[in-house]
């Protein structure tokens, strides 16, 4: 018979077995955690499924990508562990909303004229309305040659789009949309007006645009890609010159798919590598259809390239602010957020690109075997880029733990030192006992030090890895061309410049001086309500106490005063070197005003004066009729002694 295993034998397997399921476990990573809660296109299903991650819900902490289909607040982004990854930033909105887009480009093309051309003209409306309808015929006249498009500002899919050759036009697209022109909204958002791009590049007659993806992968230091590869989007309409018979025919002049899908004249592509084919065209077959009809599509894309880099420059020093202050570079690597980015551009009939927006959550709906195709890459390359490593995220996580356990070493180390020194106290030992070592204190560590050279490492570390795993992406800022490089440079200074003058900090600073200057305005209007009130004279109010106040608060701030910033109680309106008295109109000079109060004095004199004489004459009355009282009798007769003769008085 067989020989039973000896019990000793058995155990050394249990525990070769078990040392086998950890080598096992240590060589393959745990799979990357996947939050798509908030995302509704079943493409990030499709190439996380592929990617052999799994989806975990909002309510689960240890995921490490969380994709969104909305913008994030700062507060999520605060809440980002070392390992887990957003694709969004805080502040993208700045360029992906069209009124802020014209805004920070006007600003940017203000500093440099000549680098910001690629945006039409804009007005942001109900506010700039009158300076808009000037760009017409007066009201009621018959329309002019120039045409504008108006957009909401928050809008999609073409949704509220209008064009307008007249005032009557502009003001019954604001009714339509819900724009009230006396400068209220009656529910939706600003709307901008911005030139037609009224000579557009055309392929068989057809107007087209191409929604180019870019990618951030930091603010700071900025790092952006764009890939090579996206979709050239048709009308369906034959295009014909913006006049009066065509302006409402949305699928001549609007390139959206969401307008033009419903066309009857709309080709699906069936096929993802027929290049040149159906209503949407990949971005390499319009590259071949260009050079095969000798076109410069390689000058076109270099210029969509620079336009998309500058749009981003213009707002890296929002993205920076916001990132690091919540995520400060002490804790964290610059790496936790990224962004794909949709950006929109249409070719001018001179090959020139205009920007038309940025779409910071751009579609990625998969209609067609063409847009799976563009948009599966998209996503897979992406990611790839972004570096969402499984081993990364083992190797991160296990210095996080190494790096508590140090933490907690070093407290015991210190309570046992701390223990240690007590008892040789309590022995009566001192500084030079030999039986303990008084542990040496150690020169506490500078807020910041090593973060530099931390900070250089992780960007070497990334440079390395994006150059093997970039993928169809094609690195846009920093610019391999030093010369673009050198402009991108001057315009991010720029850009720095005006954000500190104009953007977020400015703004914040702007509300700060606002409410302290309120602050001190009330309560300089209260302090002259108090003296006119101690000094008897007229309190003032309305454009008088306007006029007051205003005089007090210059005086002092041209006498270079302290008291500005003092409490109320110990400003004192005698302290200042401009009369009281005469600060504002309508109010008496000083010495009449001193001849009033002095006639006022006078007058309560008299009348404390008449009191008192009153006051005087009515006790002598009481007490004569008392002494009077006191000396008759019970009957009425005097109730003098002895009952002699009457009192003669």
């Amino acid at each position: 018979s067989r020989s039973r295993p000896s019990s000793s034998s058995r155990a050394s397997r249990r525990r070769a077995s078990r040392a086998s399921s950890r080598a096992k476990r240590k060589s393959k990573p745990a799979p990357i955690a996947v939050c798509l809660t908030n995302c509704k296109y079943e493409l990030l299903r499709v190439v996380q499924k592929k990617l052999g991650w799994i989806e975990v819900g909002s309510d689960a902490e240890d995921w490490q990508l969380y994709w969104t289909d909305t913008s994030v607040s700062i507060e999520r982004v605060m809440r980002l562990k070392a390992t887990q990854k957003i694709n969004h930033f805080t502040g993208m909105l700045e360029i992906c909303r069209k009124k802020q887009l014209a805004k920070n480009l006007a600003r940017m093309s203000a500093l440099f004229p000549s680098e910001f051309k690629f945006a039409p003209k804009t007005w942001t409306l109900p506010l700039e309305l009158e300076s808009f309808l000037d760009q017409f015929p007066r009201k009621g006249s018959k329309p002019g040659k120039r045409t504008f498009i108006l957009k909401p500002d928050a809008g999609c899919q073409g949704k509220g789009i209008a064009l307008a050759q007249s005032q009557d036009h502009v003001l019954k697209a604001l009714e339509n949309i819900n724009v009230d022109v006396e400068g209220e909204s009656k529910g939706s958002n600003a709307v901008v007006a911005q030139r037609y791009l009224s000579k557009p590049f055309l392929i068989d007659g057809y107007k087209f645009d191409l929604r180019v993806y870019a990618l951030v992968i930091c603010a700071d230091p900025l790092r952006v890609f764009v890939f090579n590869d996206g979709l050239a989007r048709f009308c369906t309409e034959k295009y014909e010159p913006p006049g009066k018979g065509n302006l409402k025919d949305t699928c001549m002049h609007l390139t959206n798919y969401a307008v033009n899908k419903h066309n009857e004249n709309f080709v699906f592509n069936g096929d993802a590598g027929a290049n040149g084919a159906g209503s949407k065209w990949s971005v390499q077959g319009l590259k071949d259809w260009m050079e095969d009809n000798g076109h410069d599509f390689v000058g076109a894309w270099e210029g969509i390239v620079d336009l998309i880099v500058k749009t981003i420059v213009s707002v890296q020093p929002v993205l920076a602010h916001n990132y690091h202050s919540v995520l400060p570079p002490e804790t964290n690597d610059g790496y936790s957020c990224f962004e794909i980015l949709g950006v929109d551009v249409m070719l001018d009939e001179n090959l020139r690109p205009w920007l038309i927006e940025v779409n910071h959550s751009p579609s990625f709906g998969v209609d067609t075997p063409l847009d799976l195709a563009i948009k599966g890459d998209l996503i897979s390359d992406a990611i790839e880029l972004v570096r969402i490593d499984p081993k990364l995220v083992r190797r991160v996580e296990a210095e996080r733990k190494l790096a508590s356990q140090s933490r907690l070493m070093a407290h015991k180390k210190r309570g046992a030192e701390s223990v240690t020194r007590g008892d040789r106290d309590r022995k009566g030992g001192g500084e030079g006992d030999a039986t303990t070592v008084a542990a040496k204190p150690t020169a506490p560590r500078k807020l910041g030090e090593g973060v530099e050279e931390r900070r250089v490492a992780a960007i070497e570390e990334r440079i390395k890895w994006e150059k093997n795993h970039s993928g169809s992406f094609e690195l846009a800022y920093p610019s391999p061309c030093e010369r673009k490089q050198a402009l991108y440079e001057k315009l991010l200074v720029g850009a720095k410049e005006s954000f500190e003058n104009h953007g977020q900090v400015a703004r914040v600073r702007d509300v700060m001086e606002k409410a302290k200057y309120i602050a001190l305005r009330r309560a300089t209007e209260e302090e002259v309500r108090q003296n006119a009130i101690k000094n008897g004279i007229k309190i003032p109010a309305g454009m008088e106490l306007k006029k007051v106040v205003e005089a007090v608060m210059k005086a002092r701030a041209d006498g270079g005063s302290e008291t500005l910033l003092t409490a109320p109680k110990t400003w004192s309106l005698g302290d200042c070197p401009v009369p009281m008295l005469q600060m504002y109109a309508g109010m008496p000079d000083a010495k009449k005003s001193e001849k009033e109060r002095a006639s006022r004095a006078r007058k309560e004199a008299r009348k404390k004066h008449a009191a008192a004489v009153a006051a005087s004459k009515k006790k002598a009355a009481e007490e004569a009729a008392a002494a009077a009282a006191a000396m008759m009798g019970d009957d009425g007769r005097c109730s003098g002694s002895g009952g002699g003769a009457p009192n003669p008085r």
